[in-house]
């Protein structure tokens, strides 16, 4: 495109993208929208035209809102619901849609458990610690008929525990530093996977990865 003087028909020539109705060699008629007086220069060689106002027969003005989304952008995320021993090594692992409720994956979870767990007796209890989101009577019942001995914090129960006592911790705080270790693998912590099957892969792998690690430490550690 050659740059051209104030109020002089634009020529276009033949070489990037063309435009719809203009061949080579022809010119932009004057009328090219309503109320277009002249074509100024701006800087860096560009040229402007200068249109009037949108007129009625030429449909609404686009908004930013309007643009079609892409297919990462029209996803919802992603959600992990995550159990693991008192030293905080995952044993069992389950995903769905971040719009998923916490509470719904609570079975889905601790039937992913792989190995045969040890039966619970009066004297050796098993706990399931939970947050607030799973405080509701059917989760609660859901672990006892689990055999687990339900310890969820109602809601404001902590914030309250921990105006009392700075320094305290909740139990389940074990599950936190395992979602840290989960996320130092770039696989996990942005979700390229495109089926659940593949992502629930990459979890379970990351999971092994975890527990042979802590019991590899734990070995050498008791070698010394």
């Amino acid at each position: 495109m050659e740059r051209a003087e104030c109020d002089r028909d634009l020529p276009f020539k033949l070489g990037a993208q063309a435009l719809s109705g203009v061949g080579a060699g022809r010119r932009l008629p004057r009328d090219l929208a309503p109320g277009t007086a002249r074509l100024r220069r701006s800087d860096r060689h560009r040229l402007v035209v200068p249109c009037g106002r949108r007129g009625d027969d030429q449909g609404p003005a686009r908004r930013p809102g309007d643009r079609g989304k892409s297919h990462r952008q029209s996803q919802k995320g992603a959600k992990r619901s995550l159990l693991t021993e008192a030293a905080g090594i995952p044993i069992g692992i389950a995903q769905d849609g971040a719009n998923r409720h916490d509470k719904k994956l609570l079975e889905q979870t601790l039937a992913s458990v792989p190995i045969g767990r040890p039966i619970p007796d009066e004297d050796h209890p098993q706990g399931l610690c939970l947050d607030r989101g799973y405080d509701y009577d059917d989760v609660r019942e859901l672990a006892v008929h689990q055999r687990f001995e339900p310890h969820v914090r109602t809601r404001g129960e902590e914030l309250a525990e921990k105006v009392r006592d700075p320094s305290w911790h909740a139990r389940r705080w074990v599950v936190e530093a395992c979602h840290s270790w989960l996320n130092r693998n770039r696989g996990i912590l942005i979700r390229w996977s495109k089926k659940d099957v593949n992502h629930l892969a990459l979890l379970q792998l990351a999971s092994g990865l975890i527990a042979f690690k802590r019991a590899h430490a734990a070995r050498e550690a008791a070698a010394y």
